[in-house]
């Protein structure tokens, strides 16, 4: 029992520095997220984010993207203590907020924008989640309405009642059974086309818009993306639809591979030995071979931990969250 008290007392503890070669950090949402319409939204506030970035600046080496991708590939030496800021989804949030203050810093961002939602404007599944879930005031009646929409669309109750038990439970960032459930419900377990119906009709109830509408306030649009270029950021891949990979098959996730190189080289990012960031954290030995053939240089997951920069480890490199380091 004392035993698994300190474990629990130690994971309570933001990291104050990794000792390594390389800290990749994460971030999604970064924003003024309470004088936002949204601000139950799970995010980082903009004045958190600048300390944090002044206490990473004080204990590391911040180094730019192209500086890993050599050091993975071809031994390259890099700083001890090096930290690589990585930036998922292409939010609005990154080249209002996020742009100017690594510019004031002279510091490197690496953004992975899904090229889907830039393109065609069109709201992710992931996120029409979040704001659902951050309008909902009972996900107790929120999660009946969606065993009510699935039924109505032949989805059987015992099937339904199977997924409960299986994914309704707490985790990591949801402190209910529900909104878990709810979660995996919308992004992987109903088929692709009811779950895009049941998202639809939930996000205008509870967000009250259009999703075409709200992606406009969103996301990036490529010339915002092409502007970050300019200004020495970096642009990597986060797929074409943001599919979970590890769910798709070979040909689907070719296709989606294709794509966003198609879109990577459109608004005139590299493509040479180019980098992944798996849509979810997802991938499996397809995704590998794919990335292999299209010449990837390395790609990282989501999974917590220190980042092993080894050519054999390329496409499995691990990045920490945010919340794991001081605010």
């Amino acid at each position: 029992m004392g035993i698994i008290l300190i474990f629990v007392k130690l994971m309570a503890i933001k990291i104050d520095q990794i000792k390594g070669n390389l800290t990749v950090v994460m971030y999604h949402y970064v924003r003024e997220i309470k004088e936002s319409l949204y601000p139950g939204i799970k995010g980082l506030e903009f004045e958190k984010f600048k300390t944090q970035l002044d206490h990473l600046q004080s204990k590391y080496q911040i180094i730019q993207a192209e500086d890993v991708i050599s050091s993975c590939l071809n031994g390259s030496p890099i700083p001890e203590n090096s930290c690589l800021l990585t930036f998922d989804d292409g939010y609005k949030d990154h080249i209002k907020f996020v742009l100017p203050e690594l510019k004031s810093r002279k510091i490197q961002g690496t953004f992975f924008p899904p090229a889907k939602a830039i393109l065609d404007r069109e709201l992710l599944g992931v996120n029409a989640i979040h704001f659902i879930l951050e309008r909902c005031t009972d996900y107790k009646l929120l999660l009946k309405e969606l065993f009510d929409l699935c039924i109505s669309r032949d989805i059987k109750e015992e099937l339904l009642n199977e997924w409960k038990v299986a994914y309704g439970s707490t985790g990591k960032w949801d402190s209910e059974p529900q909104p878990a459930l709810i979660k995996r419900l919308l992004q992987f377990l109903l088929p692709e086309r009811i779950r895009a119906d049941i998202t639809s009709i939930l996000f205008e109830k509870y967000v009250g818009q259009k999703q075409r509408d709200f992606a406009d306030d969103l996301y990036l649009t490529t010339d915002d993306l092409k502007i970050m270029l300019a200004d020495g950021m970096y642009i990597g891949s986060h797929g074409y639809k943001h599919f979970w990979l590890d769910r798709s098959s070979a040909d689907e996730q070719k296709e989606e591979i294709i794509n966003s190189l198609k879109f990577l080289t459109q608004i005139g990012a590299s493509t040479k030995d180019w980098m992944m960031c798996y849509p979810h954290g997802a991938y499996n030995n397809d995704t590998v071979k794919l990335l292999d053939e299209y010449n990837c240089g390395i790609a990282f997951k989501d999974s917590g931990g220190e980042t092993i920069l080894d050519i054999d480890r390329r496409y499995d490199l691990a990045r920490y969250d945010t919340n794991d380091f001081p605010q």
